[in-house]
């Protein structure tokens, strides 16, 4: 029997014209154990601390796809991270994958390839309905669409951020 969440992916793959690609999807708790598994840290304390804020994690070079919920906030972090894989394949925004597994560079997040995820998502989200649409924008606390767009613009001689 095929739950939501399939059904998700295989919409958002379809959407994204992914089919050709094979993707494979991880989710629920062997991918909250995958992403635990990729932090290290001085302490044991401070990996599962930063691990327990992500949400979803891709490896675009091998077409894999880590999503540890899948309620409708899984959902959205499957599109954001599909749409990573999409990037890749097609080199879109000049995709390039951070070194490290979850930056805290503040330039990290203003990433063409970040912002381009977190719209998609939204507006995958929103076009089917999940009514947690607003609680998403957790990925724009600090940054929105448009003007994060402009200070990109603006900064990009002096930070490459996609890079």
């Amino acid at each position: 029997m095929t739950n939501k969440f399939d059904i998700h992916i295989e919409k958002i793959k379809k959407e994204l014209d992914l089919n050709s690609i094979e993707v494979k999807v991880i989710y629920g708790e062997e991918a909250r154990n995958k992403i635990n598994s990729m932090f290290v840290a001085k302490t044991v304390k401070k990996a599962e601390k930063a691990a327990k804020n992500v949400t979803g994690y891709c490896i675009p070079n091998e077409n894999i796809v880590y999503v540890c919920k899948t309620d409708n906030l899984g959902i959205g972090t499957l599109a954001h991270e599909l749409r990573h894989i999409y990037q890749y394949n097609l080199k879109y925004h000049n995709f390039s994958f951070p070194r490290d597994f979850y930056s805290k560079d503040p330039y990290y997040w203003c990433r063409l390839a970040e912002l381009d995820a977190n719209e998609f998502a939204l507006k995958y989200c929103k076009g089917n309905n999940l009514g947690w649409y607003n609680i998403f924008k957790y990925h724009y606390r600090i940054l929105r669409i448009k003007s994060t767009r402009a200070i990109h613009k603006l900064l990009k001689p002096l930070h490459n951020c996609d890079k």
